[in-house]
């Protein structure tokens, strides 16, 4: 552990007071500061004048830390940017601040865990990590990783084992040998993979073709739309670009309009899964890239009809709806019956009572006359 410094003249070696630290690897910059990197203590600078330290380390609860405090390499590119390559990802110190910027599987690096970082004449940044060789494009922020299935030894590459001649070659050390090559000679390939939807399952099961309750009356190859119950809402699609040139690694990117709002990139899997879509219409649309990442742009797709169930289709509204138009009438029809009813016997309670009345006033009339039969004239 720790760093020391060589004595050439008394070829002795002494150590540089407060680096306890197991050193992985030192870079000068232009201005004579030491970046050092170490395992385990994060990225530390050096003033060998005014002999201060400063350390860089990641902070799990903040984003613009360092990616890891395990460093494995660094590099200062043409554009005087720092960038360091750690087990947690890629990490570029914004100029003129302490802030770090990072890159993950998330943003296209196969893996976390880097090895060492060279820059060719493009300013590409060319990236060993434990699953490729990586070519990062920093002005459009792209990723292109390179594999076995590309001619290289191995994936697993190995610690401080990168260098770049004087003739723009690279060399890189991985656990199987070393491998070298001219970055501007890599020619990119040109063909676009033609992409088609090639199967379609259903609950698990491969929906068969021209057969009872099957959706599908023809090959899935040449059909543009299928009608689905909504038992059947739960189904996969697979798909396959047409490429013979290092077919495993092609890139796949699909979307169901409708239900995502952005593409879903694939790497090597070449199957969509819905689970219990909703009823509606949806299209489905997929594309394919070649091994060279160059995406073909001319998309298959599918038209897709969930069908609701019974009790949620357009006749059991309308079923609900006269259901509930008679209810309505009946109580309408209920009230104003007995409105009617209320009425009638308030009508014939009036009738009776008048009858009544006129019944009083007969007696009434009768017994006054009789009254004056009875009584003598005076």
């Amino acid at each position: 552990d720790g760093m020391y410094i060589y004595d050439r003249q008394n070829d002795s070696f002494a150590p540089v007071p407060g680096f306890n630290f197991q050193t992985q690897s030192i870079l000068e910059d232009k201005n004579g500061l030491l970046w050092i990197c170490t395992l385990g203590s994060g990225v530390l600078t050096y003033d060998r004048q005014s002999g201060r330290i400063h350390n860089f380390r990641n902070d799990p609860a903040d984003s613009n830390t360092l990616a890891s405090n395990m460093v494995n390499g660094q590099f200062i590119d043409s554009g005087g940017n720092c960038w360091f390559a750690t087990e947690g990802g890629l990490s570029r110190l914004k100029p003129g601040t302490h802030d770090f910027e990072t890159f993950t599987i998330k943003d296209g690096l196969p893996s976390n865990f880097l090895f060492k970082i060279l820059e060719d004449s493009q300013h590409n940044l060319w990236i060993s990590s434990a699953r490729g060789l990586t070519r990062f494009d920093v002005a459009g922020r792209d990723f292109r990783t390179y594999t076995t299935a590309n001619g290289l030894l191995n994936d697993q590459f190995n610690w401080n084992s990168a260098y770049k001649d004087s003739l723009g070659r690279m060399y890189f050390g991985s656990v199987k040998g070393m491998i070298s090559f001219v970055p501007e000679k890599l020619t990119p390939n040109s063909m676009l993979p033609p992409v088609y939807i090639t199967g379609l399952q259903i609950n698990n099961r491969e929906v068969p073709v021209n057969r009872e309750g099957s959706p599908l009356q023809k090959s899935i190859l040449y059909t543009s739309g299928v009608q689905l119950g909504h038992k059947q809402s739960t189904f996969s699609i697979d798909f396959a670009g047409l490429s013979y040139i290092s077919p495993e690694i092609n890139g796949y990117a699909y979307k169901m309009d409708g239900l995502d709002k952005e593409w879903t990139i694939l790497k090597a899997r070449r199957k969509a899964y819905f689970t219990e879509l909703p009823a509606g219409t949806y299209t489905f649309r997929v594309k394919a890239s070649n091994n060279s990442g160059i995406w073909n742009h001319k998309e298959a797709t599918l038209r897709i009809v969930v069908l609701p169930p019974f009790w949620l289709s357009a006749w059991a509204y309308l079923l609900y709806a006269l259901i509930t138009a008679g209810i309505i009438r009946l109580i309408v029809w209920n009230y104003h019956k007995r409105i009617s009813e209320k009425n009638k016997r308030r009508i014939e309670q009036i009738q009776h009572e008048k009858e009544n009345e006129l019944y009083r006033n007969k007696i009434e009339f009768f017994t006054n006359i009789a009254h004056e039969i009875r009584t003598p004239l005076t």
